[in-house]
């Protein structure tokens, strides 16, 4: 099966939204499952206020990661993500977590090689935000 989930990318004082899952040593992008009928933009506005409680407007579409991973089963997981350029329209420097397994914290942009930041592709999106390029990656062969 494959998942189809989106993400947002929030910055703010060039800093990134980031979350953890509790326990681990991985972060990733704000966001998460498409659910049947939703639509992208609809999704991605219900899951960050359902993470943290904010609202937020979606704007341009930065671009699509493919990915396949181990989880933590060790079952293989293939996902594509969808990635945007979000607005938080009640920002705030202290990010609560409405949900107990995550955490939130802002990132330094230029520090994300130090936070396990996954998958690692998501990189070359962050950071050519500003090109006019939409990306599409991928780790699968």
């Amino acid at each position: 099966m494959i998942e189809n989930i989106v993400r947002a990318v929030i910055i703010n004082d060039n800093k990134i939204l980031v979350v953890k899952r509790r326990g681990k040593n991985n972060t990733f992008l704000p966001g998460g499952h498409i659910e049947h009928f939703e639509s992208v933009p609809v999704a991605l506005i219900r899951e960050i206020n359902e993470e943290i409680g904010m609202d937020c407007e979606v704007n341009e579409f930065l671009g699509c990661i493919e990915n396949s991973f181990p989880d933590d089963n060790g079952d293989l997981c293939h996902e594509i993500g969808l990635y945007f350029n979000v607005k938080l329209l009640n920002y705030s420097q202290i990010v609560i977590s409405n949900e107990d397994h995550l955490e939130f914290f802002w990132s330094e942009i230029d520090k994300l090689e130090d936070i396990n930041l996954q998958p690692s592709s998501v990189l070359d999106i962050i950071y050519s935000k500003n090109n006019s390029t939409t990306k599409f990656l991928t780790n699968i062969k």
